[in-house]
């Protein structure tokens, strides 16, 4: 499968990340591997194939929904409920 990505992602990309892709000849979703990055843009756009095991051949030039992992961000979250608000304040002490 080729894929034409937006030229913002390029640098995030990498050979060997699992691509998930929503099939229309199939419930669910199937997975991918990104097996090779073209440097040359085309239409602003960074061209990239995907090697995914039982897609149909019958989908040329179809539009698929995929998720290509471009990045990581790290966060702190919690449950709101044992941080109950007291003077309109919401508020934990870390340690």
């Amino acid at each position: 499968m080729r894929l034409a990505i937006p030229a913002r992602h390029a640098d995030l990309l990498q050979e060997g990340a699992t691509i998930e892709i929503s099939r229309p000849d199939a419930e669910g979703e199937a997975t991918g591997k990104l097996v090779k990055l073209y440097p040359e843009l085309d239409n602003n756009r960074v061209i990239a194939d995907v090697e995914v095991d039982g897609l149909k051949t019958g989908y040329v030039n179809e539009r698929f929904l995929v998720r290509v992992p471009i990045g990581e961000r790290h966060a702190f979250s919690c449950p709101q409920r044992p941080f109950p608000p007291a003077m309109g304040w919401t508020s934990s002490r870390l340690r």
